[in-house]
């Protein structure tokens, strides 16, 4: 659950790289035409969270402290989510979308090693075993990454739309599972007592399968596919809740219902915009 207040020493930090991001977020915008930006910008979520994934809710690389939630764990990955989820990838696909050049490249790898350096001195970021220098080595290879899905897109290549649209699918519903998760309406977890670090190891994993699922159907988009790809998930849910892996509530389940209709509409969302954007079909 939410502290009472949400504004307070340790969150200011992160508001405060929220509105400059926001702002990166106001020049996509504003830059209509290139709606192909919006597409780089899923993928650069999907590659960070995949290596968030491994370096924080695997090795344990790093802690975060924003104090938006009591939970701590829960508070660790919301702090990582703004990281991965915004910041990193928003500044990704800006300098993507503006042409930037090497030296402009190099200013914001400063940027975001200093910010790392700032956040351990105020004690809303702890390190374990990572080193700010690895974000200074890994930040050039992300922008080179962004720069490299949007000059595959723009090719029409058709390995980079089908990863454009997995990695999409990936980061609405890894996304979409926490949000239950923070209001401790399910817990993925093995044995009788499901801890929070088994939930934020096998959450994840589970909406990287749901998302697979939906994905390797998309290509038949009849409406009794649909239909037969929405009750596969819910037999996954009812399997896992049966195996007691997955703690849930009769009341979540209808939720769980709407999440797998809106992550099958969203398939066919996104795959239908990348067909316009790259006049061509996946």
């Amino acid at each position: 659950m939410l502290r009472k207040k949400i504004i307070n020493r340790n969150s200011i930090p992160f508001f405060i790289l929220i509105i400059i991001h926001l702002g990166m977020i106001m020049y996509l915008l504003a830059k209509k035409k290139e709606k192909i930006n919006w597409f780089v910008l899923l993928a650069n979520i999907g590659f960070a969270y995949v290596l968030e994934y491994f370096v924080l809710n695997i090795f344990r690389g790093y802690k975060y402290k924003p104090a938006i939630f009591k939970k701590k764990a829960v508070d660790n990955i919301f702090g990582a989510i703004l990281s991965q989820g915004i910041f990193i990838p928003i500044t990704a696909t800006f300098l993507t979308a503006t042409g930037a050049n090497w030296l402009w490249k190099l200013v914001f790898t400063t940027y975001f090693y200093l910010i790392e350096h700032l956040f351990i001195k105020l004690k809303v970021y702890k390190v374990n075993w990572w080193r700010p220098r690895y974000t200074f080595l890994l930040l050039p290879v992300a922008f080179s990454i962004s720069d490299g899905m949007k000059t595959a897109l723009e090719g029409n290549k058709k390995w980079a739309k089908k990863l454009v649209h997995y990695l999409a699918l990936s980061v609405i519903s890894v996304t979409t599972l926490y949000i239950p998760a923070s209001m401790r309406k399910i817990r993925f977890g093995i044995g009788f007592y499901h801890s929070w670090r088994e939930h934020f190891i096998l959450a994840p994993l589970y909406g990287l399968y749901l998302s697979f699922v939906v994905f390797i159907n998309s290509k038949n988009s009849g409406i009794k596919q649909k239909i037969k790809v929405i009750l596969f998930m819910l037999m996954s849910d009812s399997l896992l809740c049966y195996m007691k892996i997955l703690r849930t509530n009769f009341q979540h389940t209808l939720v769980r219902i709407s999440f797998h209709i809106f992550l099958v509409a969203f398939s066919n969302t996104i795959k239908e915009k990348l067909r316009r954007q790259t006049n061509n079909v996946i």
